[in-house]
């Protein structure tokens, strides 16, 4: 069935005013500069501190009182703003909270602020004027569609909105009957979250694969979002499912997981109980050496307070997870299951033909406030999805094998090439009077990888059985080049790191990864090969991140100027032909890693110039809490173009483009330099960058395609707020014209994808039942001939071709045998709608053209799925891998921000003659 256009859960405001009245706390003024004191106490720059910091405070909050909605900022001096909301169920008003219950929370939390030695007198200051001050509930009247429009004439809602309008949305449809699906009566609860506002379904539904007994919960979340260079905000509507732990102690070693409570009194005297969850997370405290609540933190707020019902601890809930669920003693609670917990006998995610039904459902409490976006329509410029080429039709299964054949024989004959132009053309070149050659070590122990290996080398380069030498290389002598593969004894350098005890797990591990490193290096360079490129064997089963080995193995390998592939030894269970696709997939991505890649032709035809390149722009964030135990951030550009054999790259410090295998080896040994790493810091970094490489690229006809959640923290530019149409921002400096920065040729389209359900979910209605569909999409709401915005959406992916489409979680279907079958062991299908903005680009352009060229980067020869991002982009992610920052400790001081003129080019500035 072909499916034309989608229905995306996306709504706009009916009206330009939805009025409601609230009771409201506002933080008092005068707590502010005591509380301000006690956090900046002994710390070396005291002068960030500028606001309280209030989120420990929120998660309290969360699990005392889940009838209050909370701003979720933290408080600075000169904010007269309120900061606690009520919510009432429909149109009844919410009881109020006494506030001492809140005064108390307060002080409990106030024990957490800055625990150090010293801070006495300061926390007691701070207690003092908290007592002093009494809290009072006022009611606040809201303008909830209220909005100003940008520089860049986008939507601004009021701040308070991004809270209360998706509650008020919640609160309305709690007030509808049950949600009817098949024979199903689903009924919802509010649950308190961080953002927007949350429904789940209880009691839960059960899934049973292989005996094993799982429980899920559906879930609605409603948030409110913004489009670059729309007017109207809007509404998304997202559903999905919960799943819930039974098995008992499943919380890996330095992960947290959310608990939802319901109970049959309030958690403190005198509290109103309110129908809904609270909501916490537990994990591993480090403080405590044992497994506790997030908000008992390293003081213990919650023993700091005392409660009417005693919350479980820790050790129970994860003794008997569904013991729990069934309630205890009036308090029930459900930990939330993570794909790091193993598997879970329901599949995850909803079908279309759930979701098109929920979404109709909500949509009747919402349409007295909202409409619908409306259906998105299909580009003509969307491009023609490759099918996999079928035999001549009346061919016998003679012709049908040799046919396959000689289409494996010309793929094979053109990734040759690709890998012959590639040395040919690469940095470290080869000797006058030699033959090009790839040399690859093989660091395996098991027979059967090796073989697997070998064989898929034969299959994605169309190869026979290697000649053997004497000592066992296998030598393949092509048209153009040779390739070895050298046999490498890892030994025990592939074993786990010993980390003994729970203490200075941290300190250990930097230990261990500096020595193996070292130790790897020796090894490769002490009876050296001319290799660069190293596929490891490496077992699965490290149960705790911080001994598993890969990370100090790949550094190792990257100091003697190999790149790294992993893979696992074989499953036990592995059928052959998923075997033999793993072994395939694992050269290939090594030979990715040389920057060797098929580049996807478009078929946009004359209005693409022919010597269009590409720019993926990428901010590499690496956490405290990663791999390696530090933090670090950089920019990196990948640079692709269909002229040219090998993809290119930079990153501050190289002064032009590297082969992508040389931009691989220099993330890793950026990791041993200390950088600084504060935001402003990555804000300089990135804007110094963005100045190069745009006077990098000036003049040249390039695409270059940024991604919002990564990078719009360290170039707030890419904010919807701050983004002008057709200017750059760099810094502190206010947006400038495009072609005063790069001159004529650049363009830049900024992707957003659905992190953080900033774009929305969505299904085809087909001809009657809900299913997926693929292609470049045009929102009507946004303009027809004016549109910057534009969303792309891919097939399923090869491992979910056998889904059914008109699969449900919940209503029984008629399968082809005439059986009832609920599929709730099955695994949806939900693609996202990838946003594609085109933020800036030369006068005369389409902007359609350049997000369809985008769109049509997801699609690549040598993939056997769509890509997430358009290929530069993902290339230049994939580049992270390698930056494991494993230097010293120390942090230099701070880069200078980008200078305040940019010293750009002079230039007329280009008006439209519009404007």
């Amino acid at each position: 069935m072909s499916y034309e256009e989608i229905i995306p859960g996306a709504y706009l405001p009916q009206d330009e005013s939805w009025k409601k009245t609230f009771q409201a706390i506002t933080f008092p003024p005068s707590w502010t500069k005591p509380l301000l004191a006690l956090q900046r106490y002994g710390r070396p720059d005291p002068s960030k501190y500028k606001s309280v910091p209030t989120r420990r405070l929120s998660q309290l909050m969360r699990a005392l009182f889940p009838q209050v909605v909370s701003t979720g900022r933290d408080i600075t001096a000169a904010d007269a703003s309120p900061w606690l909301y009520l919510h009432g169920e429909g149109d009844a008003p919410a009881p109020l909270i006494p506030t001492d219950l809140i005064t108390a929370a307060l002080l409990s939390w106030v024990h957490t602020i800055n625990p150090k030695p010293g801070t006495e007198d300061l926390r007691q200051d701070a207690i003092e004027r908290i007592l002093a001050t009494p809290l009072t509930w006022e009611p606040t009247t809201i303008d909830l569609f209220h909005l100003d429009l940008t520089a860049g004439g986008t939507a601004e809602p009021t701040p308070p909105a991004y809270h209360l309008l998706p509650d008020s949305i919640a609160a309305d449809l709690l007030r509808l009957a049950p949600l009817s699906l098949g024979t199903e009566q689903i009924r919802f609860l509010r649950t308190p979250t961080p953002n927007g506002a949350e429904l789940i379904s209880w009691p839960p539904r059960q899934a049973h694969d292989d005996g094993e007994t799982g429980y899920f919960s559906i879930y609605i979340a409603v948030t409110l979002q913004t489009v670059p260079f729309s007017d109207k905000f809007r509404v998304h509507l997202h559903s999905g499912i919960r799943r819930w732990v039974t098995r008992p102690n499943s919380i890996p070693w330095g992960r947290r997981a959310t608990v939802y409570m319901l109970t049959d009194a309030p958690w403190m005297h005198g509290l109103p109980l309110t129908p809904g969850f609270s909501s916490s997370s537990l994990g591993w405290d480090s403080a405590l050496g044992d497994y506790g609540w997030r908000i008992g933190g390293p003081e213990g707020m919650l023993q700091r307070l005392t409660l009417s019902r005693t919350f479980p601890t820790p050790a129970e809930l994860l003794a008997a997870p569904e013991v729990w669920m069934t309630g205890v003693a009036g308090v029930t609670a459900a930990i939330t299951h993570h794909t790091t917990m193993g598997p879970h006998p329901a599949g995850a995610g909803l079908m279309p033909a759930d979701r098109a039904p929920l979404m109709d459902w909500a949509y009747t409490a919402m349409s007295a406030h909202l409409r619908p976006v409306g259906t998105l329509t299909k580009s003509p410029l969307s491009g023609t999805i490759q099918t996999p080429a079928q035999p001549p039709a009346g061919s016998d299964d003679v012709q049908k094998k040799d046919w396959k054949q000689k289409l494996l024989t010309e793929a094979g004959r053109e990734q040759r090439a690709r890998l012959a132009d590639h040395l040919a053309t690469r940095d470290n070149a080869t000797p006058t009077g030699q033959r090009p050659r790839l040399d690859v070590d093989l660091m395996v122990s098991s027979e059967k990888i090796r073989a697997g290996l070998k064989s898929a080398i034969m299959t994605d380069l169309a190869l026979d059985e290697p000649a053997v030498t004497a000592d066992g290389i296998w030598h393949w002598a092509m048209e153009r080049f040779d390739l070895r593969v050298h046999h490498v004894d890892l030994g025990p350098l592939g074993d786990k790191l010993t980390i003994v005890g729970r203490k200075s797990r941290k300190e250990q591990a930097r230990q261990q990864i500096a020595e193996r490193r070292e130790a790897i290096r020796s090894h490769l360079t002490s009876n050296p090969t001319p290799s660069t490129v190293a596929i490891v064997e490496l077992s699965d089963a490290f149960n705790a991140p911080y001994i598993d080995p890969k990370y100090a193995i790949r550094l190792g390998c990257a100091a003697a100027g190999r790149v790294t592939q992993f893979l696992t030894p074989p499953k036990q269970y592995e059928r052959p032909l998923a075997f033999s696709e793993r072994m395939l997939a694992a050269w290939r991505d090594s030979v990715r890693q040389l920057g060797v890649r098929a580049i996807p032709q478009h078929t946009i035809g004359d209005a693409v110039p022919a010597e269009m390149q590409y720019v993926g722009l990428w901010m590499i964030k690496r956490r405290a809490d990663g791999p390696t135990y530090r933090s670090q951030h950089l920019p990196v550009a990948v640079l692709i173009s269909p002229n040219q054999p090998t993809v290119y790259g930079t990153a501050p410090g190289l002064q032009g483009w590297i082969d992508y295998h040389a931009l691989l080896l220099y993330l890793a040994d950026e990791g041993a330099k200390p950088v600084p790493d504060k935001p402003l810091d990555r804000q300089a970094v990135m804007a110094t960058f963005v100045k190069r490489l745009t006077a990098q690229l000036r003049n040249t006809t390039t695409l270059m395609i940024t991604h919002a959640q990564n990078s719009r923290a360290a170039w707030p530019w890419l904010q919807n707020g701050a983004i002008v149409a057709d200017r750059i921002g760099l810094g502190n400096n206010p947006p400038v014209p495009l072609r005063h920065l790069a001159g004529q040729g650049l363009r830049v389209i900024r992707v957003r994808d659905s992190s953080g359900r900033e774009t929305p979910q969505w299904y085809s209605p087909g001809r009657g039942t809900p299913g997926l569909a693929t292609g470049l999409w045009r929102d009507p709401s946004l303009g027809e001939s004016d549109a910057r915005t534009f969303f792309s959406t891919m097939p399923k992916p090869v491992t979910m071709q056998k889904v059914a489409v008109s699969a449900s979680k919940i209503i029984p279907r008629i399968t082809k045998t005439g059986a009832e079958q609920i599929d709730a062991t099955t695994q949806a299908h939900n693609p996202q709608l990838l946003e594609l903005t085109v933020v800036a680009q030369q006068p005369g352009d389409t902007a359609e053209t350049w997000a369809a060229l985008a769109h049509q980067q997801r699609l690549t020869p040598d993939y056997r799925g769509a890509l997430a991002n358009p290929l530069c982009l993902h290339l230049a992610k994939l580049a992270s891998e390698y930056l494991l920052p494993h230097g010293a400790d120390e942090q230099p001081e701070s880069v200078e921000a980008v200078d305040s003129d940019p010293a750009l080019p002079e230039e007329p500035e280009l008006v439209d003659v519009d404007e």
